[in-house]
């Protein structure tokens, strides 16, 4: 087969598209997770413009007061619904959070598991085996890319798990299989792990909320920009992106 050559006036237009990485602007990938309660919804409610989509968490009732729109998911397919409407461009979005990857994920096996059964009555519909963790951990992959490659903010949240090492080491991370969590670390520009601590403050107890963004040696967290610090106080999408 015969290449087609590139024209003067194509290598001309392809210059036109190179710009200084000072000068790029584009949209902030965040991942955020933590244990229930501590406040990821209400920091998705904080992103301008945001659609939040309700994996099933139901957690929507703590930022009731925001106007925040919400679709809630009822079927692992539903997110492609989401995607494709996004990507077509004709709504006035400017951030997308899936609140949580981890229960779409939960929602995704049942989704493979129920589609295996009904390509072999003999496979048990509550049993996964190695070819059905394979294809949920693609079928996540290509929902995480996706979505990261929207021309619009992506917040990502997720729950959190405590693995004790053999050797007594702790490790706190976000609650995917390995295969997903892997990838996910890798499509997003900050992973935090939201926390709350109880304070004194102006000589009354006060509960506040931390983000961890630097380097630990137990709880998984990166910033790409240098410019965050290593905790945040009082996190919110808008103070991050300010920020940077």
């Amino acid at each position: 087969m015969v290449k087609k050559k590139r024209s003067r006036v194509d290598i001309e237009g392809f210059r036109d598209k190179i710009v200084s990485v000072n000068k790029s602007k584009r949209p902030l990938r965040i991942g955020v997770y933590g244990k229930p309660g501590v406040g990821k919804t209400t920091f998705c409610a904080s992103a301008p413009k945001v659609l939040i989509i309700d994996c099933g968490e139901e957690g929507t009732m703590s930022i009731k007061d925001t106007g925040v729109d919400v679709y809630y998911i009822k079927e692992f397919e539903d997110i492609n619904l989401v995607y494709w409407f996004l990507a077509k461009g004709t709504h006035e979005y400017q951030t997308v959070a899936i609140d949580t990857i981890t229960s779409l994920q939960a929602m995704g096996l049942k989704y493979v598991l129920h589609e295996a059964s009904d390509l072999d009555l003999t496979k048990d519909p509550a049993m996964a085996d190695r070819r059905d963790w394979g294809k949920l951990n693609i079928l996540m992959q290509d929902i995480i890319t996706n979505f990261r490659n929207l021309p619009m903010h992506i917040i990502f949240t997720a729950h959190e798990r405590t693995k004790e090492e053999e050797d007594g080491e702790i490790e706190v991370y976000p609650l995917m299989t390995p295969g997903v969590r892997s990838h996910f670390e890798g499509m997003v520009d900050i992973i935090g792990r939201l926390y709350t601590r109880e304070m004194e403050v102006n000589g009354k107890r006060k509960v506040v909320r931390r983000m961890l963004v630097g380097p630990h040696d137990r709880y998984i967290s990166k910033s790409r920009s240098k410019k965050l610090g290593r905790i945040i106080k009082d996190p919110t999408f808008p103070s991050i992106l300010k920020g940077i």
